[in-house]
This record gives structure tokens, sequence and C-alpha cells, in this order.
């Protein structure tokens, strides 16, 4: 398969595997999900989706309308739906993901077997918090920690203030997708959450259930909100077993 700046395809040697897309957290990229190929069943092929304003793509400017950045991603993604395909999505990149999947059944693309939502709440799940997409730098990244966890230890500061427009962005991004509408999709969801999360809630992650009226689960995983490398094991288990 032919790589491009916007997937990232993995090696498999299957004939016709389903093709599992996923999306990345706030200011992360491809490589979050680099090693999955590793862990998921023979019959799955990762591919990672890459976005401007981080790692190989430092140098692009970030995208900032959701709407934009879903014509670019329907464009390379809607090919590969006539096969068997998923979505994972971790926190933005399920934001991203639910609004793709979207995107494409208006267009008449299949639907998705499945869909992983992982660690964020609904789109029509007013916030419990402030948006931070516009505060300054210091609170900006001073929230990150004591919301999501984040490092911002002096030793990886000097990172997080070169990736701040591409945080920015992908809060922007984020924060623009309040949606009242709650039509369901016709493709399987499991919606996964950290117990140790102070973004969202078990509760909150149940009301992903009203977006499918195929079958619906929720899972509990033992750590805060990135917990995709402390749970890398439970997740492939989880993905494997519903694929």
């Amino acid at each position: 398969m032919q790589q491009n700046k916007w997937l990232k395809f993995s090696k498999t040697n299957h004939h016709n595997p389903i093709k599992l897309f996923c999306f990345p957290f706030a200011g992360a990229g491809a490589a979050t999900f680099t090693s999955w190929q590793n862990d998921v069943a023979p019959h799955i092929q990762v591919i990672a989706v890459q976005l401007p304003g981080r790692e190989n793509r430092f140098s692009e400017p970030p995208m900032g309308k959701m709407s934009e950045l879903l014509d670019v991603l329907s464009q390379h993604i809607s090919p590969y739906s006539a096969q068997p395909w998923a979505v994972f999505g971790h926190s933005m990149g399920a934001t991203i993901g639910y609004a793709l999947i979207s995107r494409l059944i208006e267009t008449g693309c299949n639907p998705p077997q499945h869909f992983f939502t992982s660690a964020k709440s609904p789109p029509h799940c007013l916030p419990s918090y402030a948006p931070l997409s516009h505060l300054s730098d210091n609170e900006f990244l001073d929230t990150l920690a004591t919301r999501y966890g984040a490092d911002t230890s002096t030793s990886q500061r000097e990172l997080l203030e070169l990736m701040l427009p591409t945080l920015r962005a992908d809060f922007g991004l984020i924060e623009s997708q309040y949606n009242h509408s709650t039509i369901p999709l016709n493709t399987d969801i499991t919606a996964l959450y950290g117990t140790q999360d102070h973004a969202v809630s078990e509760q909150q992650m149940m009301q992903w259930s009203r977006y499918t009226n195929q079958s619906f689960d929720i899972v509990e995983i033992n750590g805060p909100h990135f917990y995709l490398q402390s749970a890398k094991q439970q997740i492939m288990s989880i993905i494997n077993h519903r694929l």
C-alpha cells in the first residue's frame, strides 16, 4: 500500500484485512500507534492518521477547522469504505473519528464495522469544564496538567511550548464540536474510559450508546486519561475480540 502524508499503513500479509483507522489525542501523531500492528490479530491492519503540525509534518500549520479537516480526510479514507473498516479514536481522536464517520455516511459510504471511542464524551454532552484554547500559555499548560494529567515538568516544558500552536488548534477542533444531534449509526460502538480520568466520566461515556442502533458496550480501563501505553495489551485484546 502506497504511503501518503495523511495515512501511515502498517505492513500486513493478510490479503484483505479489516482496516483500522486510528486517530490520536491532541498534540500527538501517528507514532502513538506505531507498535499496534505487532499486537492486533493478523486480519487487522492498523492505519495511523497523521495530522499536520506534528512529527514529520511539524513544519505544516495545524488545521483549526473541523470542516476543512474532514474534507481532506474524507478524500483519503472514503476509497477504503467499500471494504471492512473500523475506527479507533482517543480523546480528540474520538471527536474527529465520529465526525469523519458521520461525514462519510452522509456522502453514501458504507459505515465502519466498529467504532472504538476512547476517553472522550460524545458531541451532545456539554463539557463540565471551561474551554482552554484561548488561555494564556502558562494557564494552558497548567490546565493540561490538572485536567488531563499531562507531564508539564521542566524537562517537558520546552517541547510543549514548541507544540503550543498545534495543541491550541487541536483543542479548538474539540471545543467547536458540541452538537445536539444524536443520529444513531449502523455501527457497533465500544466506549473506553479511565478510572482516574478527570476529563470524562463513566456516565458521559455511557451516552455514546445513543449513537448506535447496533451493539454498544463500555469498558473500564484502570488508569488516567493517557492510558494508551499503560493499558496497551488490554486495548489490543478489546480490539481483537470485537473485530
